[in-house]
């Protein structure tokens, strides 16, 4: 069976201990770093403490993720899944729509995606949720927004893949994936603060010198 369990650091050696089953024959801990480098301090704290009561015959595994690193049923399934690969998984959402809203934390239009939520939700028979974070790392604080449609009330987690991508800062696209948020013929929509009235969109001198859109992103774009 599996056994989730949130362990705050320093905690309660002999006691964590006495909740592992007998059975138990591997604990895969799920660590985060900034540079993404193994072991982490908890998986050396569980297993000092396996050791020390006597369970040296467990293995400790550890999953390593990052501070940008995205939480989303997709995600959970592949970390999982490289522990036990024949586990199966249902996280079929194809009855609800979402949509992801990328904007600096400081940016004076953080509050377009509730507006947008609002507009969607006066529509007869359509449900949206919403799901706001922040993170603090990217681009000096990146603020995103997720919200789903449905013609029913469901429970939402982090969105995998988007049909529709917001982008309402270009200097967004040097430290956040977009790309792989957005499904294939998905579409993302660029807010840039140069008029493109007078610039050549069939030249990729345009776009990344112009408006300075990351020329790794173009290339992403066109794959």
């Amino acid at each position: 069976g599996l056994i989730n369990v949130r362990v705050p650091l320093p905690f309660n050696v002999a006691k964590f201990v006495t909740h592992v089953p007998s059975t138990t024959k591997q604990i895969v801990t799920i660590g985060q770093t900034l540079d993404g480098s193994s072991p982490s301090f908890l998986r050396s704290q569980v297993s000092a403490a396996l050791f020390y009561h006597g369970r040296k015959s467990i293995c400790v595994s550890e999953y390593i993720y990052q501070p940008n690193f995205i939480w989303s049923p997709s995600a959970v399934k592949s970390i999982v899944s490289s522990f036990i690969p024949n586990l199966t998984f249902d996280t079929d959402s194809s009855s609800s729509e979402g949509f992801i809203y990328w904007a600096s934390d400081k940016s004076a239009n953080i509050d377009v995606a509730s507006k947008l939520v609002k507009a969607l939700s006066l529509e007869d028979g359509k449900y949206v949720s919403l799901r706001t974070k922040f993170d603090n790392l990217a681009n000096a604080g990146t603020f995103q927004a997720q919200f789903v449609t449905s013609g029913e009330q469901v429970t939402t987690s982090n969105i995998d893949i988007t049909k529709l991508a917001i982008v309402e800062n270009i200097s967004l696209l040097k430290h956040l994936d977009v790309v792989t948020t957005v499904e294939e013929q998905g579409s993302i929509a660029l807010i840039s603060q140069t008029t493109t009235k007078d610039l050549d969109l069939d030249s990729v001198e345009s776009y990344v010198k112009k408006l300075g859109i990351p020329e790794s992103f173009l290339i992403s774009v066109a794959k």
